[in-house]
């Protein structure tokens, strides 16, 4: 969800209110958060950065972040389960959750860990999405009185408990509590028979309830009428490849990757669809998967992080004359490979020029775009950001996607020639030009780009798998 302009004005009052000084306090915010884009534009000399953990910590809280993911310097942990972990548990004098606890299928372990993690005298604050708003967020939705009989059961002191609205969505609840004494948490099956205050949204509620009171045959009727057919319809392919150019960049070690890469893109990757695989490496002596005539290496110069990453699109500009005679041109990280049967008719289910891939870390949640007004990656207040892309997997007809490239080496290297670099390199600048074509661009499921630490995590299909690697080890040798 993200801290909003809305939110941030009560957690900015709330820590006043409890804390004097704010120096050695120690704070546990659950899910890796950061600032919604009009967050940052508001209070853009107050936040200073896209992330809310660098915010709390210059603020002077000792502030750790968990989240599933570990990205960002947070802590892997799973809020499904019970942590039992000595340095968790009863460590922090408060805990944040600005929208994870939603998400999370396990209600009670989840805040039983809330609990947990929170000394005696400690405090709670909640900014989560109030039932009959948010449609389509999140599977859990809280009412006021969910936080009032939650207290009350397990001794908690209500600070404030007020809605905030946030358009268009509708409103969130904010809540702040303490932790007075040592009184147990609220036992499950009493926390479960107050469960109905979360108005969670069922199959039953959303779908068949209007159908209940008609007889059985005409609900089956309409069933089918609504959606069968899409159930069984199959893809219908809309564009027809010739011949595709796929780009692999990898300096120092990450031409390791290739063998594999290279392996399974054949093995699954529009099988049917002629393919030459562009390898940009400063190792162009590496030792291919045979002689093969598909492979062709490129040299290019080995650079410090992230040069490697915020240049792909120069590499790229580099061979566009021997690229111009593909149909279309595909980008694919170094670290990924193809997990799964991709057909063309799967593929190529849209006639779009440009495509790129939902970001799996920003699901139904602001992503972190650019907010820095200098960089040309920057968007604006009023941009349309309900989708983040990764940059790990895009591209699209060749026409399109060369005059993509040509563009974003422009303001990439305008951008350094001030000294400014966009937050997540060129993602960012990918982001930008996507929000300005979006009429050109067509999104695929995260399963495109499936990070092998989400396995099982998330509901769709794996198509490509993004491997676990150790980042720093790997760009130290890309100099």
């Amino acid at each position: 969800m993200g801290i909003s302009s809305q939110g941030f004005e009560p957690l900015q009052r709330a820590l006043k209110k409890i804390f004097p000084d704010f120096n050695g306090i120690r704070m546990l915010e659950l899910g890796n958060q950061s600032f919604t884009d009009e967050c940052l534009l508001k209070y853009r000399d107050v936040i200073r950065g896209k992330i809310a953990k660098d915010y709390f910590s210059r603020l002077g809280f000792d502030h750790i972040s968990i989240d599933i993911t570990g990205l960002d310097g947070s802590v892997a942990l799973d809020l499904n389960k019970v942590i039992s972990d000595k340095n968790f548990i009863r460590q922090f004098d408060v805990v944040t959750n600005f929208g994870t606890s939603e998400h999370v299928d396990n209600q009670y372990n989840c805040f039983l860990n809330i609990h947990n993690f929170c000394k005696e005298n400690g405090f709670f604050i909640h900014e989560v999405p109030e039932a009959g708003h948010w449609p389509g967020h999140s599977h859990y939705y809280y009412s006021r009185d969910f936080f009032r009989i939650l207290a009350k059961e397990s001794g908690y002191e209500i600070i404030e408990l007020i809605p905030v609205d946030i358009p268009p969505n509708g409103n969130e609840i904010f809540c702040v509590m303490k932790k007075n004494g040592h009184q147990p948490f609220i036992d499950k099956d009493r926390f479960e028979s107050i469960l109905h205050y979360s108005d969670r949204p069922t199959i039953v509620d959303e779908y068949w309830k209007p159908y209940l009171k008609t007889p059985l045959i005409e609900r089956l009727k309409e069933f089918i009428k609504r959606c069968g057919r899409r159930i069984i319809r199959k893809n219908i392919q809309k564009q027809r490849p010739d011949s595709i150019a796929v780009i692999f960049i990898g300096t120092g070690r990450y031409i390791e990757y290739f063998p594999s890469f290279y392996k399974t893109n054949i093995k699954f990757f529009l099988p049917h669809t002629k393919k030459t695989f562009f390898v940009l490496t400063d190792r162009v002596d590496y030792s291919y998967p045979g002689k093969k005539e598909d492979i062709v290496p490129v040299l290019i110069e080995s650079s410090r992080w992230p040069l490697p990453t915020l240049f792909r699109f120069k590499y790229i500009n580099r061979i566009s004359g021997r690229l111009k005679g593909f149909s279309h041109i595909i980008f694919v990280d170094a670290d990924m490979e193809a997990a799964s049967s991709i057909t063309e008719e799967e593929f190529f289910c849209h006639n779009r020029p440009l495509f790129g891939v939902q970001h799996p870390c920003h699901i139904n949640r602001i992503g972190t775009f650019e907010s820095n007004s200098g960089s040309l990656a920057c968007v604006s207040a009023g941009s349309d950001l309900s989708t983040y892309w990764q940059g790990c997997f895009w591209g699209g007809q060749t026409e399109e996607v060369l005059k993509m490239s040509k563009e974003l080496e422009r303001r990439i290297d305008d951008d350094l020639s001030r000294g400014i670099i966009a937050v997540w390199h060129d993602e960012s600048h990918l982001n930008k030009y996507f929000i300005e074509n979006k009429n050109k661009v067509y999104t695929y499921h995260a399963g495109y780009a499936y990070p092998v630490v989400l396995s099982g995590k998330l509901s769709c299909r794996k198509k490509f798998i993004h491997l676990l690697k150790d980042h720093d080890k790997m760009r130290q040798s890309s100099r």
